[in-house]
Order: C-alpha cells, then sequence, then structure tokens
C-alpha cells in the first residue's frame, strides 16, 4: 500500500505506472495463504511495519 501512495505522489499527470507481479504458483511461498486486501488496508490504516516479526515468521512457515 505504501508502495501505491509512493507512486501517486511521484506520477506525473497522464503517466503510467508499469507493476510486474509473480505467478503465485511460482515462488517460494506459494503454499501460503493469500494476503486479503482488508488486512494489508488494515495493517497500512495501523503504519504497521513491512519487517514486522509476524510478517517474517508467516513468511518463513509457508516457504516450500
Amino acid at each position: 500500500m505504501k508502495a501505491f501512495v509512493e507512486f501517486y505522489r511521484v506520477i506525473k499527470p497522464g503517466g503510467m505506472i508499469y507493476i510486474v507481479v509473480p505467478d503465485k504458483i511460482k515462488t517460494l511461498d506459494r503454499n501460503r495463504p493469500t494476503t486479503s486486501v482488508d488486512h494489508m488496508l488494515e495493517e497500512f490504516s495501523n503504519d504497521v511495519e513491512d519487517s514486522n516479526p509476524n510478517h517474517i515468521h508467516g513468511f518463513t512457515l509457508g516457504i516450500d
């Protein structure tokens, strides 16, 4: 979510942002549940950092 805020801040009027997203079935954490948009918005609203220990723990549990 922070990335989208930054994109909006720096994009020129009429500009375009290209985002490349990996195919989840080809990632190391493919077996991990998908994070919901509601969850991302809640954490963004509460200013939860990406380096939060819960994120790191949850990611390592889901690595194949």
